[in-house]
């Protein structure tokens, strides 16, 4: 028999833990600051948005998983990866308007997981 993928199984376990630890309503402005293999667990809307990422050659390589914040849903979750160059920035758009920021430290030993809340502008009236 083969065992799992201690990498995949720590990230999942971190996701879970963070996810328990740290729930935050849609309307909450928050900022974490992640290590390799730790998870940054986001609500939006109907949606639950998990982030990590590992350290790829000095290069931030990112996963983040949108999935539906239902416990019993059917739906299997997208997965998306990318690498962040230290210095830069990833923005993922929420279906509530929010957005979420990944930003790559230098030597790509951490990044943090920013939610940035919308702001609409106003038109002034003459």
């Amino acid at each position: 028999m083969k065992s799992g993928n201690p990498i995949v199984a720590a990230a999942l376990g971190g996701a879970l833990c963070l996810a328990t630890s740290a729930n935050l309503s849609a309307d909450e402005s928050w900022s974490v600051t992640m290590k390799p293999l730790m998870a940054a667990s986001f609500e939006a809307a109907s949606n639950h948005i998990v982030g990590f990422f590992v350290n790829a050659n000095g290069l931030c390589k990112l996963t983040v998983m949108i999935g539906e914040a239902r416990e019993a849903s059917e739906t299997p979750a997208s997965r998306l990866q990318l690498i962040v160059e230290p210095g830069r920035r990833a923005r993922f758009d929420a279906a509530d308007g929010d957005t979420l920021q990944f930003a790559c430290k230098p030597g790509a030993r951490e990044m943090t997981a920013t939610k940035l809340e919308s702001v609409a502008a106003v038109p002034v009236e003459d």
